[in-house]
């Protein structure tokens, strides 16, 4: 966190609720067991947005706030590039306020308000732009695309993954810390196809004992910005659209899963979704017009 906070102390807890300053907020908050979560890269991540929140209005008491400082903060962020990003920082913000609220510390959360619209929920992967950056990768990144296309896990995911988390045995690979930790209150298991089993054993026999599965050309773990930046160079390189995401290889997997007539349940827990509810995001049908061709014929009989 990049602003020191002050630690709360019992004498916080008195009166003058309306004095409160940002800082005094975010401090209690982040004191609370549980509430940055249980997930290291996810707690960081809150952790640095609340910090660079305090730099900006640390100061300043709570009452006198209104939404509009929230949007206009979250607005100078030159660096959020995409509106999920904007919408998570909001979101973030929000949280420790609303936590805030509960026990009692100011009375209302001065940011009840500020909404950020939501990005797009991305697309699949073709076939074709798969082959594409499959030719284009150096081998280090090729391996990345492979586990991600034939497991359909989350880029970071693949990245935390170390040789104690795999169990090629059984086929899968289980990692504690995830996530969806905090909803589904369950390990994450991705499970292995064929493919992925071969190249998870050939990565298994290169890696240190206690290291990460995949690693970069310097044998480091993957941080999500080198990632990024390698998709964006290939992408320039192979003349292909900027909404094709990392994530797309995930798209790609639950988009195939349904198509090849899996239940529902069984695309979630393999995408490890709690539920239902995030499914469609992942199902991309509208240009696959032989499968639906297909599908009305099914249909009608």
């Amino acid at each position: 966190m990049t602003a020191k906070l002050r630690p709360y102390s019992a004498a916080d807890a008195q009166p003058q609720l309306s004095a409160r300053t940002v800082r005094e907020v975010v401090t209690f908050y982040v004191k609370q067991e549980g509430a940055l979560g249980t997930h290291h890269e996810s707690r960081m991540e809150r952790l640095r947005i609340l910090g660079l929140f305090v730099d900006h209005c640390g100061d300043s008491p709570v009452d006198r706030l209104r939404p509009f400082h929230l949007t206009n903060w979250i607005g100078l962020q030159s660096n959020l590039r995409s509106r999920w990003t904007r919408k998570r920082w909001g979101g973030t913000i929000q949280v420790a306020f609303n936590a805030a609220v509960k026990l009692g510390l100011i009375d209302k959360n001065p940011f009840v308000g500020a909404t950020f619209p939501s990005g797009d929920d991305g697309r699949d992967m073709t076939d074709a732009e798969f082959g594409k950056l499959l030719k284009l990768s150096r081998p280090n990144f090729r391996r990345v695309l492979l586990f991600l296309r034939y497991t359909g896990c989350r880029p970071g995911e693949m990245r935390s993954i170390v040789i104690s988390d795999i169990d090629l045995p059984n086929r899968c690979i289980t990692l504690r810390s995830h996530k969806t930790a905090e909803k589904t209150h369950k390990p994450r298991r991705i499970i292995l196809d064929h493919t992925a089993v071969k190249l998870t054993r050939w990565l298994m026999r290169r890696a240190k004992p206690s290291g990460h599965l995949f690693v970069n050309s310097y044998g480091r773990a993957w941080s999500k910005t080198a990632l990024c930046k390698h998709l964006r160079d290939l992408r320039t390189k192979a003349g292909l659209p900027t909404d094709l995401k990392l994530y797309s290889c995930r798209h790609a997997f639950g988009t195939h899963a349904i198509m090849n007539g899996l239940p529902s349940l069984t695309v979630a827990e393999l995408l490890g979704h709690s539920g239902l509810d995030s499914i469609s995001r992942y199902v991309h049908l509208a240009n696959k017009g032989e499968h639906l061709l297909a599908a009305i014929e099914q249909a009608l009989k």
